[in-house]
């Protein structure tokens, strides 16, 4: 005999929506930690000398919101890995082995914050590295040309540089702002809600 059950639908969809959000939160995963730490020791030590000995879970927050720890995520527009690396824009044998996808990704992170030396403030710089890497460094050296432009105005603050992306032109394109913008701020409060937890 067949028994009908009468069910909340909204009581089971809040729950499933509570089950997900807890599994996806950033701090409950540690299986890349090392990886993260390893990568950083290799190719960007400056960040840690830089902003100090917890710098490292920037990359953690960076690596969550590319691919959410999913080491064979593959993004519409043809982007793989635990950091989202484009084929053929790096040297990489296997993009979905989490160690080389992470040190590739790492390496190309120092490389884009060794490009604003005229950033004096690191966590600035930071910024510009990161919306960099999301959008393209050409985008946002010509945000850059463009604020420096006007008279006393603090362009070395990436929230006033980036109000240029707007505007900005390179090659004839114009960036995806809002993403960059969005990139930017999701990852600085990741960071900031991961190393409360960790005090």
């Amino acid at each position: 005999m067949i028994e009908f059950v009468t069910v909340d639908i909204s009581t089971v969809i809040f729950t499933l929506f509570i089950s997900i959000k807890r599994t996806k939160k950033m701090s409950d995963t540690t299986q890349y930690d090392e990886i993260i730490k390893d990568a950083i020791a290799k190719h960007f030590p400056a960040l840690l000398t830089d902003l100090g000995a917890d710098a490292w879970l920037y990359i953690k927050a960076q690596v969550w919101q590319e691919s959410r720890f999913n080491p064979n995520a593959k993004s519409p527009c043809g982007a793989q890995g635990l950091m989202q690396l484009m084929p053929g824009e790096f040297e990489i044998a296997n993009p979905f082995d989490p160690a080389e996808n992470v040190n590739v990704g790492v390496a190309y992170l120092a490389e884009q914050y060794a490009h604003f030396p005229e950033i004096p403030d690191c966590t600035e710089r930071l910024k510009f590295a990161l919306a960099s890497y999301n959008g393209g460094r050409g985008y946002v050296n010509a945000a850059e040309h463009l604020a420096k432009q006007r008279i006393n105005f603090d362009w070395q603050q990436w929230v006033n540089t980036r109000e240029y992306l707007k505007t900005c032109v390179c090659n004839g394109r114009t960036p995806d702002w809002k993403q960059m913008w969005g990139y930017v701020d999701v990852i600085f409060q990741h960071f900031s809600e991961t190393s409360v937890e960790a005090v």
